[in-house]
Parts: structure tokens; C-alpha cells; sequence
């Protein structure tokens, strides 16, 4: 027996991320792609019971989870971009007084 006082600390915790967390932007245009692509197969073809508008709604959901996807993954490519440029407050300011 070991003398640790709590035995759940040497179990792996995986966090409370989603299954979608790391798809990046391939992944969720791939779930939009999907999903528009369920949802037009489920259109054409008809509706022949209440299991079809079931399965169009997961459609939806799975295009809505590719767009939150893609969209925050974009954002954080923009703020870490924004991040490492230089801003321009930085540079020292150019009068046109100063001749």
C-alpha cells in the first residue's frame, strides 16, 4: 500500500474538453461539409418518418459544431498572430514639427 492520502491522484485527467476540442479548422470544415451534406441527403430524399427530421436535427447540430469549430479556431490564430506583432505604439512618434 502506498501512503498517499488520496489514491484518485495518480489517475489521468483528460480535462472538460469536448470531443470536437481538437479538431482545428480542417476538422470543423469537414463537420460542416458532413453535415450540409446529411442535411441535403435527408431534404432530397424525402421525409418518410419522424427518425428523418431526428436525423436532420443532428445534421444541423453537426454543422453548427463545425462552424463554433472553425471560427474560434481562426479567431485564435488571429489574437496569437496579433500577439507577436509588434504594435505601433511601440515606435516613437514622428512629428512633423521636428525637421
Amino acid at each position: 500500500m502506498t501512503d498517499d492520502p488520496n489514491p484518485k491522484s495518480n489517475r489521468t485527467t483528460y480535462g472538460d474538453a469536448s470531443w470536437w476540442a481538437d479538431f482545428g479548422p480542417a476538422g470543423g470544415a469537414i463537420l460542416v461539409l458532413l453535415g450540409i451534406g446529411g442535411s441535403l441527403f435527408l431534404f432530397f430524399g424525402g421525409f418518410d418518418s419522424e427518425g428523418d427530421l431526428v436525423a436532420l436535427h443532428w445534421a444541423a447540430r453537426v454543422v453548427a459544431i463545425g462552424l463554433v469549430v472553425v471560427g474560434t479556431t481562426l479567431l485564435a490564430r488571429r489574437r496569437r498572430a496579433d500577439a507577436l506583432r509588434p504594435n505601433a505604439d511601440d515606435k516613437p512618434a514622428h512629428s512633423e514639427t521636428e525637421h
